[in-house]
């Protein structure tokens, strides 16, 4: 009984002590109701499922001590220290966005992670961490060398500077009202194929996608990847296909065009005889940069420039019995 007595004790001590030191600070409760009314009617019915509430310290507080708190998609209640934040909220239900520069407001991004693609032409069954372009390619060494990512997630974020939180008395709980906003756009593909009924299926690229992007403004990161997907074929005439993306960078002015980011959207067939067939297209000029916003689809189309060869095989449309068709398995690098 003594030695139980001691234990109890014991954990009591500890208990005390921890207590002082998660809080030796006045803290004010907080009320964070997150609304969607922002986000378009179609997504209205598909909210997220829970957000991240981040609260960094104001630079004069001295502080780099960050509180985070996951919530339901509406919000919730939360107890923060006394002082003046930068508050930050973002969904946090995503699986193929990764995080960094978290211990601040103005550095916090999410970025996509680098991928592997078997490519159709590939006999070893390996998969590659570039495209591989031919020689008779326009692709500049810029472009050879870019990683390759998949789609993000949809995304929304949103940010407040200079939350004052302050403790009880006449103030009582202080709400604070945010509003996400998609980080995400759409491009929407449509290319004409002459012969498709002869093609099981067909892999995409396209180069000079932003990697990243800033979460409390929405700005795109510089980093440059070629992006993945797999096209769809709605008729027997034409493939399309609608991919999220951060959004696509270009090069400055005056840069040499060996250096220049590229847009080259490269399309890989694999017939029903087995053999490839690889086309590509420099999209550049049909990319209206200043409509690149969230939400926003920037159509893209390719008319009359593909035709594949005849294929004696009976029988039509894509074939789902070829190697690798459906969803791939990624290696994350």
């Amino acid at each position: 009984m003594r030695f139980a007595a001691l234990a109890i004790l014991a954990v009591l001590c500890c208990a005390c002590r921890r207590n002082e030191l998660c809080y030796d600070h006045t803290h004010g409760g907080v009320r964070v109701e997150v609304a969607w009314d922002k986000l378009p009617e179609e997504l209205q019915n598909s909210l997220p499922e829970s957000v991240c509430l981040a609260f960094y310290p104001d630079a004069e507080s001295g502080s780099s001590q960050t509180y985070t708190y996951y919530r339901a998609a509406n919000g919730g209640n939360v107890e923060v220290p006394e002082g003046t934040y930068d508050l930050l909220v973002y969904n946090s239900d995503t699986e193929m966005l990764q995080f960094r520069g978290m211990d601040k407001l103005e550095t916090a991004e999410a970025y996509l992670v680098e991928r592997t693609r078997q490519p159709y032409s590939s006999r070893s069954g390996n998969s590659d961490r570039r495209i591989s372009y031919s020689a008779e390619s326009k692709a500049n060494d810029r472009t050879r060398d870019m990683p390759l990512i998949r789609e993000p997630d949809r995304f929304f974020a949103t940010s407040c500077e200079r939350v004052e939180i302050k403790s009880g008395g006449e103030q009582g709980q202080r709400t604070f009202s945010m509003y996400p906003e998609s980080r995400v756009m759409m491009m929407t593909l449509s290319i004409r194929v002459k012969g498709l009924v002869g093609a099981r299926s067909c892999q995409a690229s396209l180069s000079g996608v932003a990697r990243s992007i800033r979460l409390g403004t929405g700005e795109r990161g510089e980093d440059t990847a070629t992006l993945i997907f797999e096209m769809d074929k709605p008729d027997e005439e034409h493939l399309a296909q609608t991919v999220c993306l951060f959004g696509l960078n270009r090069s400055q002015e005056g840069t040499p065009s060996e250096e220049a980011i590229q847009h080259i959207l490269q399309l890989e067939f694999v017939l029903k005889d087995n053999k490839v067939r690889t086309y590509e297209f420099d999209i550049g000029e049909q990319i209206d940069f200043d409509r690149m916003e969230p939400e926003v689809e920037i159509p893209v189309s390719v008319d009359d420039a593909i035709e594949l060869p005849e294929v004696q095989v009976p029988g039509g449309g894509f074939d789902a019995s070829v190697d690798g068709w459906g969803d791939e398995v990624d290696i994350v690098m």
